[in-house]
């Protein structure tokens, strides 16, 4: 149940007196600028140089070390394909689910955060950032918002959350005669604020969901998932990875290290199917790939606990080589991961490339 409205008066006031420019700022200037970047003259003339443009504005890819390698993915099917992918997305419907769904179907990399971003500076008045501290604000602030978003109509659902809270937070700016809130946008800054309280990390495990077991999760998130987190933690990263011949895996990890050469880990996520071929094409990728120290397992705890068992029946070596990250303890990596470099890049010890 949402707070009530005298106690969402005290955050807005709270707000309103240690909110600083910073942020203000980006915001205005980033309100005026962004939605050239996918104009729809920019679109017809869409090259690599604005799609590394567009990355690098993002805050959904702020965190990421590597952002070659996020244009190399996004470009994956071909320049053409992202053109006409945004061309459809953002000015052939007005939908805003179906704007969702083409870009998150169809454009790789292009996750929630990072399509609702656009979304929002580009339709200020429509649409809403929905991201993990979008998220945790919201809960915090007794809404009932969705774990993970992926759907067109899950996001519209989200929006009619937002707008809720912001004609709640109009309310109280008519009471007091103020205009700091004027779109989504603004909203999106009063919850960055929000989770920026103490109360919202102390409470985090509960309000993410953290200390709940996953018992089902989407395949293609968690795959992007283990790549943001190996990028964040300095390796080269590399999805759909072939091993050797009839060995595909799902995400690699690797880095020289000084007199040991390259090292690398290999990573099969596995939602459901054949656990024997998935075990096999580990063994495969570890006959073919000698610098792979481990191989690393992503699934549920219920089906870890099946591979630990076949493993042991297979191969005492096999068993040794693998390594297991139940998607639970992925998901807290990848929030904590991104509470590191905001902390980092505030205390300007992590510079954006």
């Amino acid at each position: 149940m949402p707070i009530s409205n005298d106690e969402l008066r005290e955050h807005y006031d709270a707000f309103v007196e240690q909110a600083g420019s910073e942020f203000s700022d980006e915001r205005i200037e980033k309100k005026q600028e962004f939605p050239e970047l996918v104009s729809e003259e920019t679109l017809a003339n869409l090259e690599e140089g604005d799609i590394r443009e567009l990355v690098r504005n993002l805050w959904a890819f702020r965190g990421w070390t590597n952002k070659d390698y996020l244009v190399d993915q996004i470009l994956e099917d071909g320049i053409e394909s992202v053109r006409e992918q945004f061309q459809e997305a953002l000015y052939e419907t007005d939908d805003v689910a179906v704007k969702f769904d083409i870009l998150n179907e169809n454009v790789n990399m292009l996750g929630p955060a990072s399509i609702t971003e656009i979304f929002t500076f580009v339709y200020p008045n429509e649409c809403a950032i929905y991201n993990r501290r979008a998220r945790e604000a919201l809960q915090y602030l007794g809404y009932d918002v969705p774990a993970r978003l992926t759907s067109g109509e899950q996001y519209v659902a989200f929006l009619e959350t937002v707008n809720e809270l912001k004609q709640r937070l109009d309310n109280i700016e008519d009471e007091i005669h103020s205009a700091i809130i004027e779109d989504l946008v603004d909203v999106d800054y009063f919850l960055f604020h929000i989770s920026e309280l103490d109360t919202t990390q102390e409470l985090e495990g509960e309000i993410t969901g953290e200390n709940e077991p996953i018992e089902d999760f989407d395949h293609e998130e968690f795959k992007q998932k283990l790549v943001e987190i190996g990028d964040g933690l300095g390796f080269d990263v590399s999805d759909e990875y072939d091993a050797g011949p009839g060995a595909r895996l799902d995400v690699r990890w690797s880095t020289r290290v000084a007199n040991l050469g390259m090292i690398a880990y290999a990573f099969e996520v596995h939602r459901n199917g054949s656990r024997d071929s998935a075990l096999l094409n580990l063994m495969k990728a570890q006959n073919a790939d000698p610098t792979l120290q481990k191989l690393v397992i992503v699934s549920t705890q219920e089906q870890i606990e099946r591979f630990q068992d076949e493993a042991e029946a297979i191969s005492a070596d096999l068993a040794k080589s693998l390594a297991y990250f139940e998607v639970g303890q992925v998901q807290k990596a990848e929030n904590h991961l991104e509470e590191l470099k905001d902390i980092l890049q505030t205390a300007e010890l992590m510079v954006e490339s």
